[in-house]
C-alpha cells in the first residue's frame, strides 16, 4: 500500500465513522538498521571484553613472573650479602690473629731490650768515690754499700746503689725520696744517667741545713726508724717500656749495724701498676 492509498483509507474511514477499521502502516526503514548497529555493538563489546580480558591475564602472567624474577634477585643478593658477611668475619679474624703476632713480636722484642735496676750486693773489699751534689770533693764509700749519713758541714747525704739486670740500656728519666712525709725532692745526682746491661749506678742526695727537707730526712734516718724507699724512673733505649724501681731502704741493727735495701718493688711508670718485687730481707 502506497502512502497516498493510506491518507486515502484514514480519510474515507473517519468520515464514514468507521473508527474500528484500522490500517497497519509499514514499518519504518530505520528499525531493522538501529537493532542491528546495537547487535554489531553488543558483539563488538564482547570481543573487547574478551581482548581485555586476555591482555589482563598475560599481564598477570608476566607480572608474577617479574614478581618470581625479582624474588629470585632478592635471593642471590642475600646469598651475596651471607658471603660478604662471611669474608668480612675472615679478615677481622685474619686482622686479630695479625694484632697478636705483632704484640707477641712486640713482647719478644720488649723482653730483649727491658732494662730493670735492681739492688746490688756490697763486697766489702773495694771502695768507691761519690761525688754529692754542692760538694767539692768525692766522699769514700764501701762499693755496692748503701750510704747514709748526717754531717756538720755538708748536711744529711743519702746514696743507695743499683745495677742493672735487664737487657736493655735503663734511660734514668727521674728521682725521688718518699719518706713518712711528703717533703719537696733535695738535689740529687745521678752516676751514670745510662745504665748498660749488667753495669751499675748511683742516685745521691745532699740535704743542706736550709733545706725544707731537712728536718724531714733527719728524722726518717734516725736511730729507731724503719724505711724510707729512693724512687727511679727510666725507660729503655727507645723511650718505650717505663718502669718505677723503688728501693725501700731499711737500717739493719744486728749484724750489719748498716743501712741496706731490704726490698724493691717495680711499677709501671704510665698505669703505676705493681707488676713484681724482691723478697724482703729480714
Amino acid at each position: 500500500m502506497t502512502p497516498s492509498v493510506a491518507r486515502a483509507v484514514r480519510t474515507f474511514t473517519h468520515a464514514v465513522g468507521m473508527p474500528f477499521l484500522s490500517v497497519v502502516a509499514d514499518p519504518s526503514p530505520w528499525a531493522f538498521g538501529w537493532e542491528a548497529l546495537v547487535a554489531i555493538g553488543t558483539i563488538f563489546l564482547a570481543v573487547a571484553t574478551a581482548a581485555l580480558a586476555w591482555s589482563t591475564r598475560g599481564l598477570a602472567r608476566r607480572t608474577t613472573e617479574e614478581v618470581e624474577h625479582s624474588g629470585r634477585l632478592v635471593e642471590a643478593s642475600q646469598r651475596q650479602v651471607e658471603v660478604t658477611q662471611e669474608q668480612a668475619r675472615t679478615a677481622q679474624e685474619a686482622l686479630a690473629s695479625a694484632h697478636h703476632q705483632i704484640r707477641l713480636a712486640q713482647l719478644t722484642l720488649n723482653a730483649q731490650i727491658k732494662p730493670a735496676l735492681v739492688d746490688t750486693n756490697p763486697t766489702g773489699l773495694t771502695a768507691e768515690e761519690v761525688l754529692f751534689p754542692g760538694m767539692s770533693s768525692a766522699i769514700t764509700v764501701v762499693a755496692g754499700a748503701v750510704y747514709v749519713e748526717v754531717d756538720r758541714e755538708a748536711g744529711a747525704l743519702i746514696s743507695v746503689p743499683m745495677r742493672n739486670a735487664g737487657s736493655g740500656l735503663a734511660m734514668i728519666t727521674g728521682v725521688g725520696l718518699e719518706l713518712p712525709e711528703a717533703v719537696p725532692r733535695p738535689p740529687t745526682s745521678i752516676q751514670p744517667a745510662n745504665i748498660p746491661p749488667g753495669e751499675f749506678g748511683r742516685v745521691s742526695f745532699r740535704v743542706a741545713d736550709d733545706d725544707p727537707a731537712r728536718t724531714a730526712v733527719e728524722r726518717a734516718i734516725a736511730p729507731g726508724q724503719q724505711t724510707f724507699s729512693v724512687v727511679v724512673s727510666y725507660t729503655d733505649l727507645v723511650g718505650q717500656q717505663a718502669t718505677l724501681s723503688f728501693f725501700d731502704v731499711s737500717y739493719r741493727a744486728d749484724i750489719l749495724a748498716a743501712w741496706v735495701v731490704r726490698q724493691v718493688r717495680f711499677e709501671d711508670a704510665i698505669t703505676r701498676e705493681p707488676y713484681a718485687g724482691s723478697v724482703p730481707t729480714v
